[in-house]
């Protein structure tokens, strides 16, 4: 299966991404879900992204080395039984997983994808007259990301999360009067952004 990057950073965080090549039935054979697993599984009915949803399963099985129960919380998963956190993140294409020992989030995005019909609804007009197109997706997955880290229920991206810059593969935001500090980095035309 391939796993396509895998990155250990100095603070012992891993981040994961696995190229999405395999068929369903494939990825179905590799891994045996709860039964309340097997539930939210059998509602997505999308076969792409029932891919995705297995494949970061899959991921985090390999990477812990043994089946793990997993809950929802607010739309955010938590491993049960360890003090490791996750972020996942998924396109088409990939999957990405960041594990942590504190909390964190992680997002993926096609540099193809066209943002010019959605940016004022995550960009302050201010950041709108700063931030050029092609940094788009940057501020998209950077926004996602903090908000997975974070994960309060009522945010406006536009309003709540302030870009005050971007550059050399790091982003800063400010949200609630805190300063965040968040990486990216390209990879086959996307862009991966996450914070620890």
């Amino acid at each position: 299966m391939p796993r396509c990057l895998e990155q250990t950073f100095r603070n012992g965080n891993v981040l994961i991404v696995w190229e999405i090549t395999e068929d369903l039935d494939f990825i179905e054979d590799k891994i045996t879900l709860s039964d309340s697993l097997k539930r939210i599984y059998d509602s997505i009915t999308a076969i792409s992204r029932k891919k995705e949803w297995l494949i970061s399963k899959l991921i985090i099985l390999e990477f812990l080395g043994t089946e793990i129960e997993y809950h929802y919380n607010n739309r955010k998963l938590i491993l049960t039984g360890t003090n490791t956190k996750v972020s996942i993140s998924h396109t088409k294409e990939f999957c990405c997983v960041l594990f942590s020992e504190s909390e964190c989030g992680i997002d993926i995005e096609s540099q193809n994808r066209n943002f010019d019909r959605v940016a004022k609804r995550f960009l302050s007009s201010k950041e709108f007259a700063q931030i050029n197109a092609k940094q788009y997706s940057i501020a998209w997955c950077a926004k996602e990301a903090l908000y997975k880290k974070i994960s309060e229920n009522i945010i406006e991206f536009n309003e709540d999360f302030i870009i005050e810059s971007i550059l050399n593969n790091i982003v800063k935001i400010k949200y609630n009067n805190l300063h965040y500090t968040l990486n990216y980095q390209e990879y086959k035309n996307n862009i991966i952004c996450y914070t620890i």
